[in-house]
């Protein structure tokens, strides 16, 4: 089993599938592709089957919270995450996003199919501070967790600005 993010968009649904390591490489390509398909309307539901993986990073969870957002702010219903491996199911509730995002035990049926998300070999830094900061949102644990690695990334990206 490869990394990576498979997705199919069918009528106003977005399927997405999570496999093994998923982190901040994966985030630049899934973001852009998610928030394209939003902005053209239509999808009602996005669907995230994480069965088949093994980590996930703040980032990459951060990046969860920033489409259920996105996807709320359309009307929609938001986003289900389905029958996430153990694995999976650990690091969404230690960041609490089970307490905001649906979580659903049975599988349901996904496209055969599925196109595969690039993946970067460098974070983007703008990326990784809007990740960190929707996980903020959900607790102050998390805002306190968080607190220097977005107060490092808001210098760095102004240092970037200046040169």
């Amino acid at each position: 089993m490869s990394d990576g993010i498979g997705y199919k968009r069918v009528d106003d649904e977005l399927y997405l599938r999570g496999t093994g390591n998923l982190n901040a490489r994966n985030c630049d390509g899934l973001k852009s592709m998610v928030f394209s398909i939003l902005q053209e309307r239509g999808v009602t539901h996005i669907y995230i089957d994480l069965s088949c993986c093994t980590y996930m990073d703040s980032t990459f969870l951060g990046l969860i919270v920033g489409m259920h957002k996105k996807l709320k702010q359309t009307g929609s219903r938001g986003l289900v995450i389905i029958n996430p491996s153990d694995e999976a199911e650990h690091h969404l509730s230690a960041m609490g996003l089970d307490q905001i995002i649906p979580i659903s035990k049975e599988m349901i049926s996904f496209p055969e199919h599925l196109d595969s998300c690039k993946i970067k070999s460098t974070e983007n830094p703008q990326d990784i501070l809007a990740a960190h900061k929707n996980l903020m949102d959900i607790s102050p644990e998390n805002r306190e967790r968080f607190r220097l690695l977005t107060k490092m990334l808001e210098q760095r990206i102004q240092q970037g600005t200046q040169r």
